[in-house]
């Protein structure tokens, strides 16, 4: 099962870091940057997924391949711009 990082990951990864606290938070924005490029939440296996809901995420993750790419390193300074000095456990 493919599942998005969560806080409490961040929290496991920041415990077991060599990297300094700007570092370590650098390096999850850029995991953060990189969920958000490819995850579309698509759960068929999901009972309560209806025909319409599993054709609206289909067609997102057409879009999303269709689309223009941004460079991974614009989004991050989009994501720093936007969330300036937040804790990683707080950027959503």
């Amino acid at each position: 099962n493919f599942l998005v990082p969560s806080p409490s990951l961040y929290e496991e990864l920041r415990s077991t870091s060599l990297l300094d606290q700007h570092e370590f938070q650098r390096y999850c924005i850029v995991i953060k940057a990189l969920f958000q490029e490819i995850a579309v939440v698509f759960v068929p296996q999901n009972y309560s997924s209806t025909h319409e809901d599993l054709l609206l995420r289909a067609n997102q993750a057409a879009s999303r391949l269709q689309a223009t790419l941004t460079p991974l390193a614009e989004k991050v300074k989009a994501i720093e711009a936007r969330d300036g000095d937040k804790h990683i456990a707080e950027i959503d």
